[in-house]
């Protein structure tokens, strides 16, 4: 029988992120293109790794989806959607599969979509 560790592994590099975060909000401020900032600037709705990039973080927020860099804590938008995506999840097996809800920048309801 084979232990799975990524579920065990997720949630303490999830944690991670978060305190390195709050602990370089000082230097956030400076620059307003890293993780800190986004973490206080928006509503995070949902935090997943994509199976087929798991050193890749990705973060749904009221503004979009963002991918992490761990190397320099910064975060880029994932496409040119900056929809509100208050659901969110990846595939568990499925590289690159993503669900996620919520409104569109304009109003209204999404549904659920699939990239």
């Amino acid at each position: 029988m084979t232990r799975a560790t990524s579920p065990i592994r997720a949630p303490r590099i999830l944690l991670a992120l978060t305190l390195v975060a709050f602990l370089t909000l000082p230097a956030a401020a400076q620059t307003g293109t890293d993780l800190a900032t986004l973490l206080c600037e928006t509503h995070v709705y949902g935090l997943a790794f994509d199976p087929g990039s798991p050193d890749r973080p990705l973060i749904a927020t009221r503004h979009g989806l963002h991918a992490v860099d761990l190397a320099s804590m910064t975060t880029t938008p994932v496409g040119d959607s900056r929809n509100d995506f208050m659901g969110f999840t990846a595939h568990p097996a499925v590289p690159g599969l993503l669900y996620a809800s919520g409104h569109p920048q304009g109003g209204g309801n999404l549904g659920v979509i699939m990239s």
